[in-house]
């Protein structure tokens, strides 16, 4: 070492490490041009095929209206992307049921039962009208700080891989449970607001099925979803939001969640109870959310490209769980009800986010008076 050398000077970057840096900084350029081009050409097509199908949907839909005899009710061009979700089993008394997705009459019994929905498709031309609606009276800049700091997936990585990129959610979960935790802390104050806050949940890894007859034979339709919000009880399928992530990279599942949805309208129908329901296809980058009234009338938003679009995300889950706490409310205060739910009473922590614990620990701590402090 040279005498009188400051140690703690920067070295300057040599010509061929300018260089590289230069080559990775136009390559990373290229390539985000490149996905931004091809994701936009695939949502231009995507919107121009949904829409020619829904106006030959709501073609056939009107002529059933006039023809119920000659023209069965349509199935709808979205509800059929999502044929390939079921898991069909067919039930018999006295032996194993048999498993027949990958047979061909198997679409045939799917069909049947989405036909008996009596699902239509509601256009909603603006996100003026509900249930897309997003209140501005959400804490806007605590929802963008917030959302800012889930990792970029894989750190300096040229191209996150599909499991990188899914391991945001968890991180985004995590953000909308708390802000809607907070806002209804901040509505009802926190004794009232605890049994909701341990009621609203979501839960990884659920089958949800339903049995159906299709002539003499009884089946039992299955789908597997990757996240559940539940407001309620299991038993009576009291869930508000179905979430699917993709299983490979440029995955066409965007219908996915529809599958599920269905099932669980089926199932609240038949109960007579309320059977909105919410769906979300997502791979943490873009964002197709579904929704299914007590009418029968299913739209969709997405929030596809752009920089926005996991803020606008996080506001409509926000909303939803808004939702969640609404009907969790409505069922505590039932003349005579005392049951707890089942992830009241049990839960599984590999499988329920529940980042609100430690708002209610915190609260739940002694702190000293003002006036004895110190």
């Amino acid at each position: 070492m040279e005498p009188g050398r400051n140690t703690g000077e920067a070295r300057t970057p040599t010509l061929a490490e300018r260089a590289r840096k230069t080559v990775t900084r136009t390559r990373g350029f290229v390539h985000d041009s490149r996905q931004n081009v091809a994701s936009g050409a695939r949502t231009v097509g995507h919107n121009i095929r949904m829409a020619v199908g829904r106006a030959a949907e709501r073609m056939v839909d009107n002529l059933h209206v006039l023809f119920p005899g000659l023209i069965r009710h349509p199935v709808g061009s979205y509800l059929k992307r999502a044929y390939g979700e079921f898991t069909v089993l067919e039930l018999r008394d006295g032996v194993p049921y048999r498993n027949i997705t990958a047979q061909s009459e198997s679409r045939k019994i799917v069909t049947s039962f989405l036909r008996s929905l009596r699902l239509s498709y509601r256009f909603i031309p603006d996100v003026q009208g509900e249930p897309w609606y997003l209140d501005v009276a959400d804490n806007i800049n605590r929802l963008v700080a917030e959302a800012g700091q889930i990792p970029y997936p894989g750190g300096d990585r040229f191209q996150p891989t599909l499991d990188l990129w899914l391991s945001r959610i968890p991180f985004l979960v995590n953000i909308v449970q708390r802000e809607a935790g907070r806002k209804i802390i901040d509505s009802l104050g926190f004794p009232d607001a605890e049994p909701l806050l341990t009621m609203v949940l979501p839960e990884a890894n659920q089958t949800i099925q339903a049995d159906v007859t299709v002539g003499d034979t009884r089946y039992r339709l299955q789908c597997q979803v990757d996240y559940v919000l539940w407001y309620g009880f299991k038993a009576d399928a009291d869930m508000l939001l179905i979430i699917i992530t993709p299983k490979a990279m440029d995955e066409v599942r965007f219908a996915a969640p529809l599958a599920a949805m269905s099932l669980v309208y089926h199932l609240r129908k038949a109960a007579g109870r309320n059977a909105e329901i919410y769906g979300l296809y997502t791979d943490a980058r873009d964002f197709y959310f579904y929704h299914i009234d007590n009418r029968g009338r299913y739209s969709t938003q997405p929030y596809v490209g752009g920089d926005r679009r996991l803020f606008y995300a996080c506001r409509m889950l926000v909303k939803i769980f808004g939702q969640g706490y609404a009907l969790a409310r409505a069922m505590k205060l039932t003349p005579g009800f005392a049951r707890m739910t089942e992830l009241q009473v049990e839960r599984t922590d590999d499988t329920v986010y529940d980042p609100i614990h430690q708002i209610m620990v915190d609260l739940r701590m002694p702190h000293p008076h003002p006036d004895v402090a110190g």
